[in-house]
C-alpha cells in the first residue's frame, strides 16, 4: 500500500488491531503485517467515511485477514518467480503461471 495520511480515528482503530496481533500470530500462517494493515485501513475508512460505528464482525476480520494471507502468498510466489502479475484498470492486480509456474505444476505429483 502506498503511504497514505489516514483520519486520525482510523489510523488509531487500525493501530490498536495491529499492537493486539503483534506476537499473537501462528508461526505457520504467514501474513504480511503491511497488507493486513491495508486490508484494516480500507475497512475502517469505509467505516469513517460512512459516518458508522468503528465496529468490526468475527467475519467481517477472518475476510480481511484471508486477504492478507493470500496476499502474502501471491506475493512470495511472484518472488519465487511461480506467478507474475499485472494491475488491472481497476487497480487490482491479475496473477497468472510463469513458464517456471507451470513446469511446477506439471511435476507435483497427483
Amino acid at each position: 500500500m502506498q503511504q497514505t495520511i489516514l483520519p486520525e480515528p482510523v489510523s488509531t482503530a487500525v493501530n490498536e488491531i495491529m499492537q493486539c496481533m503483534e506476537g499473537s500470530l501462528d508461526n505457520e500462517v504467514e501474513v504480511r503485517s503491511d497488507l493486513l494493515k491495508e486490508e484494516l485501513s480500507k475497512f475502517f475508512l469505509k467505516k469513517f467515511i460512512d459516518g458508522s460505528e468503528f465496529v468490526m464482525t468475527e467475519d467481517e476480520f477472518i475476510d480481511m485477514f484471508h486477504k492478507a494471507m493470500i496476499a502474502s502468498t501471491l506475493e512470495d510466489l511472484r518472488k519465487k518467480g511461480i506467478v507474475d502479475s499485472i494491475d488491472a484498470e481497476d487497480g487490482d492486480p491479475i496473477f497468472w503461471l510463469t513458464s517456471q509456474g507451470k513446469e511446477f505444476v506439471e511435476s507435483m505429483p497427483l
